[in-house]
């Protein structure tokens, strides 16, 4: 994983800044375009459309960040955003031919002590529509998540 660079400054000065915005669980809304991508657990966002639903996991908060920082090293062009809060990662994942960005949301959510969930959200910060590349995104790290001893 790599920190925020030159592409994240650049973003900034194009005029990104809007799409690198976290986002906020409290007032949280889809975009009106078709490039973003969302999967969490149902009640959490009941008047949203979701791409998937997330399920709990028979692990605690601890493994499932393990999961997902092994997860985020293995990514291709994958840079590391300030965190939000402590259980609240951010990420900005490049596409291989145009560099173009998009925003990774990822919320780590406690059900118990043994148990825990997640919230994805993946979103285009260039363009109007995405060719499904924010729901493969997030579909591939859900799967990876649920994944024993990943």
């Amino acid at each position: 994983m790599k920190h925020l660079g030159f592409w994240g400054h650049a973003s900034r000065l194009m005029g990104l800044t809007k799409s690198l915005e976290p986002i906020n669980l409290l007032n949280f809304r889809r975009r009106r375009s078709p490039n973003d991508a969302l999967i969490a657990p149902p009640n959490v966002f009941p008047d949203l459309p979701l791409d998937a639903k997330s399920p709990v996991l028979d692990v605690p908060l601890a493994v499932l960040a393990q999961r997902l920082g092994t997860l985020a090293n293995a990514e291709d062009r994958l840079e590391v955003l300030p965190n939000v809060s402590q259980h609240h990662y951010r990420f900005i994942q490049r596409t291989a031919l145009l560099r173009y960005p998009d925003v990774i949301d990822v919320v780590l959510v406690p059900v118990d002590e043994a148990h825990s969930t997640y919230i994805l959200y993946s979103r285009s910060a260039v363009g109007r529509r995405d060719f499904g590349v924010n729901l493969d995104r997030l579909t591939h790290w859900s799967q990876q998540l649920q994944k024993a001893g990943a």
